[in-house]
This record gives C-alpha cells, sequence and structure tokens, in this order.
C-alpha cells in the first residue's frame, strides 16, 4: 500500500531541504478485516443488482425445467432448481439465494403444477416436497452464502497480504533511498568538515553530487567581496579554459548561475530547449554544449548570497522532489561550508598579517634603535641592512649621491657573505647612470619608490656594457627588486633597494611598504648625521668668526659657551672665560641693569636688544664692541642668553674720518658728497635747527618723499622718540610708518660745523649738525623671527608627538608585554593621532621654510567635488564627536589649483572648525561658483572671531585671545592656508558669522581653455 498510495514532498526554497524525508503512510498503515475487500465488492455492486439477479436466476431455472420437460418428456420435479439457488446464492449471498429459492417455488407451483392438472398444491406430498425444497434451498443457500463469504475472506485477506508486501517492498526501497541519501549528507558533511579553502569546499560538494545524484559536469562560484559578481572557484567535467571563460560572471549577467543567485531560488531545466529558449546567451560562451540537463542552486545563509553552484547531467531527466531537496540540502552545506571557509581565511590571513606586522614591528625597532646609537650614520648602516636581510631573503644596497652628483655605494649585505662578493662584482661590471632608464636612476629621478616583481632580461640588459656582463647578469633575471628613496624635503639623494635572493620569491605591496618605512628611517638617520655635521662645521664656523660669541645663562650670568673669536677679543684662554661672569668683561654695565635688560629678553618684551659698549681685556684696555643679545630657548624648554660681539674699532674710526671730513672746508665738500652717495646705509644730514641739508641716494631710495626736517623724520618713522639733535645716539630699531614690516636701525653723530670768515668776524660761533646713518634691517629681524618662531616650534609642538609616539612605542615593544588588546589598540591609536598630528606640522613646516622664496604653484585641473568627500571623510575619523556636511551644487565647475596643497588648505580650516568649536558640534563645507571663480566656504557655531582681528588671522604666529586657551597650536596654519592659496592665484579671507561662528573662505580661479596652453 505504501507503494500504492504513500507520496513525498518537496518545499520550495530553502525549505526543501528536509521535505524528501516526510512520507505519508496513513493508507500503508491501515488496517483491514476479513470482509472489507468483499464488502467494498458487494457496496460497488448494490443489494438491487444482486436480487435482480436472484430473479432472473429463478427464471432461468423455470425456463431449463421446461425445456427438459419438452425434451425429455419427463419432471425432473425440483433437481434443476438447486444449480440456480446455489448460483444466485453464490453470486448475491443467502438472501438472494432464499429469494431464488422462492421464486422457483411459486413458479413450480404456478407454472407446473397447474400445467399438469394440478389446480394447486393440495396434495400432501405435493406440499412436502415444495416444503423440502424451501427447506433444501434456505440450506444450499445458506451453505453457498456462507462458502461464498469464506472465498471472498480468502481473497480478502491474499489481496491485503500483497498490498502489505507491496508496502513493505515500497518502504524498504524508500528507506534504502532515504538512508543512501543521509549517507550521502553525512559523506558531503564529513568532507566539508575537512575542507578549509573555498576550492576544498567546491570539490567535495562536486564530488558528492558526482557520487549521488549523477551529474557529469559542475561548478562552484562565490560571491565577490562586493557582491556584484560570481567567481567560479572550481569545476569538474569542463576544460580549464571553460573555467578561465567563466572565472568571473557579473550578477547582472543574463545566464543561469546569476538569475539564481539574484532571486535566491533554484532553477530546474529538464531540457535543453528549456535553456535555450530562455538564455540564448550560452550560445555565445566557448565550448557550450546543447545536451541533458540543469541544476542551478544559489547558496544562502539567512537570505545572505554567499554563491551558487550548477549540476549538468549527460542526458535529459526530471528531478523528482527527491533530487531536488537532496540537491538544495547540499547547497546549504556547501553555503554553510564556504562562509565557515571565508571566516577561517580571514582569521588566517588576519593571523599571519599580526605576526607579519609583529616581526615588521621588531624589525622596524630594531633598525630605529641601531640607528639612533650613533649620530654618524656610517657606523650603524650596515648594521641595520643586515637586521633587514636576516629578516628578508635579500641583497640590501643603500646608495648616496655625493656631492658631486655621482653615486656612491655605501652599504651591500647578504645573509651569505659568499654572495656579497657576487653582488659586488656584478654591480662593479655594471655602474649606475644617472640620466639612464635603471630602476635606480628612475627613482632618484622621480622621489617615488618603486617595485619590481621580476626582473626580465631587458631590463637588465641596459645596464649589461660587455656580453661577459651581460652573461653573469642572468643569474638575477626572475628575481624580485624594489627600491625607495631617501628624501631630503622634497628632494631625493639616495635609494634603499632589496633584490630577492631566490628567483622564486616575489615581493609585495607589503614589502615595499616595510622597505619605505625603513627608508625613512635610514633617511631620518642620515639627515640626523648630516645634522651633526652641520653643527660641528657650524661650530667650526662660529669659532672661525671673528666675531665673538658668548652664551650663558640668564640667571648665573656664568658663560657656558664661548667661540675662538671672544678668545682672540678679549686675550683669554678659553677655560678661563668659561670660568668668568658677563659682566667680567662689561666695565659700563651694573648688574642690576644688566639684569633688567636680560629679563625684558627673556620674559619675551623684546626679541632682542642691539646696543654698544666696551669690553676689558686681559691686559686691561678697554675695545669698542657693537653686541647683539638675544634670548634662544632650547628644546629642553631653557631659555639662555646669546651675545655677539663685535669690534667697532673700525667703524668707530671710520665715523670719526667722516667726522673729521664733515668738518672739513668747502673744498671737502665734493668729497664727502661722493662718499655718502657711495655708501649702502641711508644718510640724512640736519643743522641744528633739525632742517635736512644733505641726503645720499640710499635715504631717497628709503623714503621716496625726503622728509624736510627732523620732526618730519621722526613722524614718518612711527612717531619713534629719536635722539636729541647733536648728539651720538642709538643704534635704535624704528620701523616705516605705513610700512610695519620694514625696519631700520638709525644711529646719530653730532659733527661740529666751524663759522665762515664773515660770521667770524661778526663774533658768531660754531654750530653743530646731525649726521644719521640709517640701515635697512627688515631681513634681518624677520630672518630672526623666522628663527625663534622655528625654534619655538620644534621646542613646543613637535615635543610631544614625538615623546608620545616614542613612549608608546617603547611601552608596545617591551618583551614579556600584559598589555591587553585593548590596551594596545588604544595605543596604537595614540601613535596614528600622533603621527598624523606630526604630519600636519610638517606639511606646515615645510611651506614655512620655502616661504623665503616665494610659492608660486602650477595651476591643473581640480575637481572639488571629487576632492571634497574623501578630506571630509579623513576628518571625521579625526573628530569623531564633530558632524561634517557638505553642500555642493550637481554641476561644479571646473577649478585652477595643486590637488595637494588644496587638500592641506582645507584639512587645515576643517580641523580649525572642529578644534575651536563645541563638543558635540558641526562644521557645513558649503561650495559655490559664479563665472570667474569656485568659492569654499568652512563654517562653524564655534567661539567666533572679532571684525577687527579677521585681517590678522592669517599673520604668521598670530592667534587670536579668544581661542588660544582652548587647544594647542604654533599660528602658522592659517598663515601657509594664505600663502598657498595665494600661491594658486586665489584669495583667502574670514569673517564671524550672524547667531555665533566664523566662517573661513577661499576661492580658485575657473580652469579655462587659456590654462590648457
Amino acid at each position: 500500500m505504501l507503494g500504492r498510495r504513500g507520496h513525498c514532498w518537496a518545499s520550495p526554497g530553502r525549505d526543501e531541504g528536509a521535505g524528501w524525508l516526510a512520507v505519508e503512510r496513513a493508507d500503508a498503515e491501515k488496517g483491514f478485516d476479513g470482509r472489507s475487500l468483499a464488502t467494498d465488492r458487494r457496496q460497488e455492486r448494490g443489494p438491487i443488482r444482486t436480487f435482480i439477479a436472484a430473479v432472473l436466476l429463478a427464471g432461468v431455472g423455470l425456463g431449463a425445467k421446461a425445456l427438459f420437460m419438452e425434451v425429455a418428456a419427463s419432471d425432473p420435479s425440483y433437481l434443476l432448481f438447486f444449480p440456480v439457488v446455489a448460483l444466485s446464492a453464490w453470486y448475491g449471498g443467502t438472501w438472494p439465494g432464499i429469494l431464488t429459492t422462492l421464486l422457483c417455488g411459486a413458479g413450480e407451483a404456478a407454472v407446473f403444477q397447474a400445467a399438469i392438472g394440478n389446480a394447486g398444491l393440495v396434495e400432501p406430498a405435493a406440499q412436502l416436497r415444495l416444503a423440502l425444497f424451501g427447506v433444501a434451498g434456505a440450506i444450499v443457500s445458506v451453505l453457498t452464502g456462507l462458502l461464498r463469504v469464506a472465498r471472498t475472506g480468502a481473497e480478502a485477506a491474499r489481496e491485503e497480504l500483497r498490498e502489505r508486501i507491496k508496502g513493505q517492498e515500497h518502504a524498504r526501497r524508500t528507506a534504502e533511498s532515504v538512508a543512501a541519501r543521509l549517507d550521502a549528507v553525512h559523506s558531503v558533511a564529513s568532507a566539508l568538515a575537512g575542507a578549509v579553502s573555498a576550492e576544498d569546499v567546491g570539490n567535495a560538494v562536486l564530488d558528492a553530487a558526482h557520487r549521488t545524484v549523477g551529474m557529469h559536469a559542475g561548478a562552484v562560484a562565490v560571491a565577490s567581496a562586493a557582491g556584484d559578481a560570481l567567481l567560479t572557484i572550481t569545476t569538474i567535467g569542463y576544460r580549464p579554459d571553460v573555467l578561465e571563460s567563466t572565472r568571473r560572471l557579473p550578477l547582472d549577467m543574463p545566464v543561469p548561475i546569476a538569475e539564481a543567485a539574484r532571486s535566491r531560488r533554484p532553477l530546474w531545466f529538464e531540457t535543453e530547449q528549456q535553456l535555450r529558449s530562455r538564455y540564448p546567451i550560452l550560445s555565445t560562451f566557448p565550448n557550450y554544449r546543447f545536451d541533458g540537463s540543469m541544476a542551478v542552486l544559489p547558496l544562502t545563509l539567512e537570505d545572505r548570497l554567499v554563491g551558487a553552484m550548477w549540476f549538468r547531467f549527460a542526458e535529459a531527466r526530471s528531478f523528482t522532489p527527491d533530487d531536488r531537496t537532496f540537491m538544495v540540502a547540499i547547497a546549504q552545506q556547501c553555503a554553510q561550508a564556504l562562509d565557515r571557509a571565508r571566516l577561517f581565511e580571514a582569521e588566517r590571513i588576519a593571523r599571519t598579517e599580526a605576526e607579519a606586522a609583529e616581526r615588521q614591528l621588531a624589525l622596524r625597532s630594531g633598525v630605529s634603535e641601531v640607528l639612533g646609537s650613533s649620530p654618524y650614520y656610517e657606523r650603524n648602516l650596515e648594521r641595520a641592512a643586515r637586521l633587514v636581510v636576516a629578516e628578508i631573503p635579500a641583497w640590501c644596497a643603500v646608495d648616496l649621491v655625493d656631492e658631486t652628483g655621482s653615486l656612491r655605494e655605501v652599504v651591500l649585505v647578504h645573509a651569505d657573505p659568499a654572495r656579497e662578493a657576487f653582488a659586488r662584482g656584478l654591480r662593479a661590471r655594471m655602474p649606475v647612470d644617472l640620466d639612464g632608464p635603471s630602476p635606480i636612476a628612475r627613482v632618484l629621478a622621480t622621489g617615488t619608490s618603486r617595485l619590481i616583481p621580476e626582473l626580465d632580461l631587458e631590463t637588465i640588459a641596459t645596464r649589461a656594457t660587455t656580453p661577459e656582463t651581460l652573461d653573469a647578469a642572468r643569474a638575477i633575471v626572475g628575481r624580485s627588486l624594489m627600491l625607495a628613496p631617501l628624501m631630503s624635503g622634497e628632494r631625493p639623494y639616495g635609494v634603499v633597494s632589496l633584490l630577492s635572493s631566490e628567483p622564486g620569491h616575489r615581493f609585495g605591496e607589503r614589502d615595499l611598504a616595510l622597505l619605505e618605512d625603513v627608508a625613512r628611517r635610514v633617511g631620518s638617520a642620515v639627515e640626523t648625521s648630516r645634522l651633526y655635521r652641520q653643527l660641528d662645521q657650524f661650530k667650526g664656523t662660529v669659532d672661525a668668526s671673528l666675531d665673538a660669541i658668548f652664551m650663558f645663562h640668564p640667571r648665573t650670568l656664568r658663560f657656558a659657551y664661548v667661540n675662538e673669536g671672544a678668545v682672540a677679543q678679549l686675550g683669554y684662554s678659553r677655560e678661563r672665560l668659561l670660568g668668568m661672569r658677563a659682566l667680567d668683561i662689561e666695565p659700563n654695565f651694573d648688574e642690576d641693569g644688566y639684569r633688567d635688560l636680560i629679563g625684558s629678553l627673556s620674559g619675551g618684551a623684546q626679541t632682542s636688544h642691539t646696543f654698544t659698549t666696551v669690553h676689558r681685556r686681559i691686559d686691561g684696555r678697554e675695545i669698542p664692541v657693537e653686541i647683539f643679545l638675544q634670548a634662544v630657548r632650547l628644546p629642553e624648554g631653557e631659555a639662555v642668553m646669546v651675545a655677539s660681539a663685535r669690534d667697532i674699532s673700525e667703524r668707530i674710526e671710520a665715523q670719526a674720518r667722516l667726522y673729521r671730513l664733515a668738518r672739513s672746508e668747502r673744498s671737502r665738500a665734493a668729497e664727502l658728497n661722493a662718499v655718502l652717495q657711495a655708501m649702502g646705509e641711508a644718510i640724512l644730514v640736519c643743522d641744528s635747527q633739525g632742517q635736512v641739508l644733505l641726503a645720499n641716494q640710499a635715504a631717497e631710495r628709503l623714503f621716496g618723499d625726503l622728509p624736510v626736517d627732523y620732526q618730519q623724520l621722526g613722524t614718518r618713522l612711527g612717531g619713534a622718540v629719536l635722539p636729541p639733535l647733536g648728539v651720538e645716539g642709538g643704534p635704535l630699531e624704528v620701523h616705516l610708518i605705513h610700512e610695519d614690516q620694514r625696519w631700520i636701525e638709525l644711529t646719530t653723530y653730532p659733527v661740529v660745523l666751524e663759522a665762515s670768515a664773515g660770521t667770524q668776524r661778526a663774533g658768531a660761533a660754531s654750530s653743530v649738525a646731525t649726521i644719521m646713518v640709517m640701515r635697512d634691517v627688515t631681513e634681518v629681524r624677520e630672518a630672526q623671527a623666522l628663527r625663534e618662531a622655528f625654534l619655538g616650534v620644534l621646542s613646543h609642538e613637535l615635543r610631544t608627538p614625538i615623546t608620545t609616539i616614542y613612549g608608546t612605542t617603547k611601552v608596545l615593544i617591551r618583551p614579556n608585554s600584559t598589555l591587553d588588546e585593548g590596551t594596545r589598540a588604544e595605543l596604537i591609536a595614540d601613535i596614528g593621532a600622533e603621527a598624523d598630528r606630526l604630519y600636519r606640522i610638517v606639511e606646515d613646516l615645510v611651506v614655512l621654510s620655502r616661504a623665503e622664496t616665494g610659492i608660486e604653484l602650477e595651476g591643473a585641473p581640480l575637481l572639488l567635488r571629487h576632492l571634497l568627500p574623501s578630506v571630509v571623510a579623513s576628518e571625521r575619523q579625526r573628530w569623531p564627536a564633530t558632524r561634517f556636511g557638505i553642500e555642493v551644487p550637481e554641476r561644479l565647475p571646473t577649478a585652477r589649483g595643486d590637488a595637494t596643497y588644496v587638500e592641506q588648505v582645507l584639512r587645515n580650516l576643517l580641523g580649525n572648525a572642529a578644534k575651536y568649536g563645541p563638543t558635540p558640534g558641526s562644521v557645513t563645507v558649503a561650495v559655490e561658483a559664479n563665472d570667474e571663480e569656485v568659492i569654499v566656504r568652512v563654517l562653524d557655531r564655534g567661539v567666533g572671531i572679532q571684525s577687527e582681528e579677521a585681517t590678522h588671522l592669517f599673520d604668521l604666529f598670530y592667534r587670536s585671545p579668544a581661542t588660544a586657551s582652548r587647544a594647542r597650536g604654533a599660528g602658522i596654519g592659517l598663515w601657509v592656508c594664505r600663502r598657498l592659496v595665494e600661491g594658486m592665484g586665489g584669495r583667502i579671507w574670514a569673517n564671524p558669522r550672524h547667531g555665533g561662528g566664523s566662517e573661513f573662505g577661499f576661492s580658485l580661479r575657473l580652469f579655462t581653455e587659456t590654462d590648457i596652453g
């Protein structure tokens, strides 16, 4: 019964996996009694039919008796009726047999007895015979009916037995099929449990499908990382070229596997005609054959697409529900195994990357420690290079460009010393032409790193000068090479290169990043060494200077350094001078006045002070000197005083000669005028009333319109209080009015003008004139200001991030560290934040260092619509508490500027807005354009600015009093923005916003056709 009435089913979609295990057994489990089949058949025939048959059989019996009597001419009595009664009872049962008996008896009485002259059954014998016939007929009916029931019961029992046997056979076959499928599922699960890669998963699934459902070809594909394509990972039954042609299938491609992946439902194609009509594009695939059937199944986990697979069958077939649900179950297991393989691969990659990062961190730390062990790089470079080759099997070389422009090999090492000799011999026979196409020449020309995964003979042949050299160079064909420049600012001055020692070893981007980091550390060590050498050279230069240089502490006034010029000027030995105080050689100063002067310098009230005094030599002789005194704050935070004393005996003598010339007779006036006009300093001569008598060309160039008298001169010099007329005074530093950035050093000298002969006869006395010598010291002051600012930045801004990075790195590399992963991640984040801060400071300092030569940038097409999102995204990471918004029109024209410097300007403006704004706060970047320029505004709701200070915000080292206490800063960021924007031909501004906050904006000219040429 199970084979006849049982059935199995498969739920659609992902619920099909368990359907083929459910079998309905209601009919098979239903019991039968002995009469069920007979009863069913009687019910099918109906009682009316049986009684009609009984009547007809009675008629047949009567007719047979009549025929017998006609033929035999004798009366068989009731004998012919018994077969009819038995047949009626056999056909219809007991009651139809009794009915036939009654009908036959009635027919005997009515037909045959009347026909032979008997009017009725009046004779006792006839009645007895009729009664006996009735009783016998009833007995025959009962016996025949019982015999019929027994036979029918036996037939029903046999039928039930046959049905049960069939049901058991079907159940056995079903159980065997279920067991086989379960075994197949278990074997697939076992195979997938040991699969650690996506290829292993695909091979296991295809092998199981081949063994269980009989497919002859198939493939498994995984979803791409972007989710827009399927990547075939393994196939069975296809040639490798077919796999290559289907390696990547876009998800929107009209092919079965892509549609199944998009719809997340399996597809069943029982004939090739279905495939041919639905996907005509399949005919364009190489080596595609139209034959058999195909099943395509998506691989999903919780409606997340993992991949897809397809099975091809050699012959056309129909997919039963069991086949479909079994293949769907395999697909579900495959999806789970692929997801596990993905997680395992991600864990393996993460572990490998972590181990590699740990090794690289140790290598970087070791290189830094070796390079920092001595200020002279030649002693440390080889040790650092050997650390690198101990980690990476390669040759490591460091080449520097010397002062003559030639390339000099500094280091060439390998873990095997024998290989070092081979490399040195090869490099000696293949010199680098810095103007040629060699990799080292290109890196030095571009200042960018280069990775060559595999050296070919053509690249090597460019440096081989002889056939013998080319034959020797073939030994490095197939090896991997990477090079990184050593930079000084934006100029490369050397190259660090690694050549793999084995042909099969290939360098990748991670190796190149490590080499670039090592190159930065080597470059830093080389630069540090050069700075030490420059310091030595500077010290030698200072020692060789004729001026006396003193450095002393403002508290003790004791000398900490003196140069050879001081030794020569004063006659003391260096050792004796280092034990003396500043007042010991300056007799014209009392200690209180000297400390007041030093206090004004160290306290910041003045940046420097220039004055004239006398120094007392060891022999007691006093010499006139001009002293330039300034306070210098060291990186450690301590302030020291530096004094440069120049012997001005010759200058005084020259001024005395000038004084004597001024007193000479009129015959020498022309000579005096020539001397004055030839002097580079501006000279003005005033009489005793202050009227300007004489001015040289330098004074005319300095003032333009010459002042007419001494009072007007003071007004032109910013209202400065000038020394009285006729008195030696100065030097005094003043600035020109309307030119606040231009400073003048003014010194006055009295000159006695003797009266003329006519005046003398009248008894008049001689008059006193005043000579004013003015020297432009603007550049000196600016250089001094830049130097002091630079020292301030070094001491305040650079020290904090460097200290943080150095200390945190020491904590991270500490052996046997017990830091948990959260603390380690926080420390690494601190290093990244301080490194980013250090990078931004260095960027600003680079612009600051270029300011002296002027900044003029080449204009290139700039798409602000593409640049802004990336800059804002990076600032969102720096300032997570601040919301950043962008307002950019759909059609924004192309601007003219440099993308790198525009990005630097945007970072400074966005960083300032977030740094000085509220927490949490919001910053909006609004962009618009007109017919001439593109305008960018950075809007915030911070503390705001004052209208009167808007123009000063972009001055060098200026910091607004309203924001200076809120965050650290050097006061150069906005100055850098102004220099960069103006260098690109744009303009920049700052305004307070209505309702609070600030607007910082800049504009760039539109890029036009004229800019292309």
